[in-house]
């Protein structure tokens, strides 16, 4: 475990130090989030997530959102979601309204987790079928007797323009979750936003803070004749 957390906190020194001298636009910003979910059965979990994002050194407001969210476990490595996203732009004072669907394949070999994860997003108001498509690859310690769990992340984004298919962000994360006890759960990390392959590109430093309630569902007593 502290061979882990030392390798972990090496990948947040090196995504802090990435860039400095750069002539890209940047910024740091602090994302903040929580959410619910229940399991429904054995194959259905439901989710409800809000979040909040302050950017320009963590000083204005820039979105919120709330986000339900249904997913389906086709087996226990593989499993999809469907979600809707409202989101409020506190910027340009806009209302977009998304749809998102997710599909996560897990692989794991003790104590270690390697995943995988394709995501479509898709505006209202747009004509596209999809806007932006997102490829993520995870890496994660993971043991049920530690309640600590680190992990890292990369995803890469493809967006759907005028002239094509055109790959212009990429997001690096680092991540600590803690598990309080089996329904609440902590999580503390840190992104790396870069853009490319835009007229403006910009690079975001982001503080990553979030908190995770789990709903048991009660078993229904049996009646006595």
């Amino acid at each position: 475990m502290k061979k882990v957390l030392i390798a972990f906190f090496c990948v947040v020194g090196s995504m802090a130090l990435f860039g400095q001298e750069s002539k890209v636009r940047e910024d740091f910003e602090v994302w903040l989030s929580s959410s619910v979910d229940m399991k429904l059965n054995k194959k259905f979990n439901a989710e409800v997530k809000i979040a909040h994002r302050l950017e320009n050194n963590a000083r204005f407001q820039k979105t919120s959102f709330i986000e339900p969210a249904l997913s389906y476990e086709i087996t226990k490595r593989f499993e999809t979601s469907l979600s809707y996203r409202y989101n409020y732009d506190f910027l340009d004072k806009e209302r977009v309204n998304r749809i998102i669907s997710r599909t996560n394949y897990t692989y794991r070999f003790k104590p270690y987790d390697l995943g995988y994860r394709l995501r479509f997003d898709l505006e209202s108001g747009n004509n596209d079928i999809v806007d932006v498509v997102r490829n993520r690859f995870s890496f994660r310690y993971k043991r049920k007797k530690h309640k600590l769990s680190p992990g890292i992340s990369a995803e890469l984004f493809t967006s759907n323009r005028r002239r094509g298919w055109i790959s212009d962000k990429i997001r690096l994360v680092a991540e600590l979750n803690y598990r309080l006890d089996k329904r609440h759960r902590l999580s503390l990390g840190y992104m790396l936003q870069n853009e490319f392959n835009r007229s403006r590109p910009q690079r975001d430093f982001i503080l990553l803070a979030g908190y995770r309630y789990s709903i048991k569902k009660r078993k229904k007593k049996e009646s006595s004749i």
